[in-house]
């Protein structure tokens, strides 16, 4: 379950607690999305389903949440020590984040990836994005973090120019 939780974690940036909050009525396979309803920043978020997302919750079937985990600051914790790299769940988010920008992801659909408000810069209130540019910018973000862990073999290697 651990593993389950960190690589979602790490796969859709959001919160410990929405991830932990996660129903399975929430998760709508047909539309290949799920609703985190409970959130910070109290508005619905519709989060696009990725094959990666989906191979974690198939192996999650059959429990009575996907994440049935009241805390997940102790195994955090465990794994922080076993692999000797000090870390928190807030920092999954921020990771995932970062390799958005790697990847050249806009920073209004990165706010709307992580549901981060969007009202700061008038003209970002008038960008609208739907679930087809966040699914394909989560499939990007996803790529990135799955070529570098070696898990996907369709990923296209970023390379520096050559100044020859």
């Amino acid at each position: 379950m651990a593993a389950d939780y960190l690589q979602f974690a790490l796969l859709t940036g959001l919160r410990r607690r929405e991830i932990t909050g996660l129903q399975w009525e929430d998760i709508t396979r047909r539309r290949k999305t799920f609703l985190i309803a409970e959130n910070k920043s109290k508005r619905p978020h519709v989060v696009p389903l990725t094959g990666a997302l989906e191979d974690i919750l198939d192996r999650r079937a059959g429990e009575p949440r996907p994440f049935q985990i009241e805390e997940p600051k102790r195994f955090i914790t465990q794994v922080a020590e076993w692999s000797q790299v000090p870390f928190s769940s807030h920092d999954l988010r921020r990771t995932y984040l970062s390799h958005a920008t790697a990847v050249g992801i806009s920073m209004p659909v990165q706010k709307a990836l992580v549901n981060h408000s969007r009202t700061s810069d008038v003209t970002d209130g008038y960008i609208q994005i739907d679930e087809d540019v966040m699914r394909e910018a989560m499939q990007k973000i996803q790529n990135y973090i799955l070529g570098y862990a070696g898990q996907v073999n369709a990923v296209t290697p970023i390379r520096s120019a050559s100044h020859a």
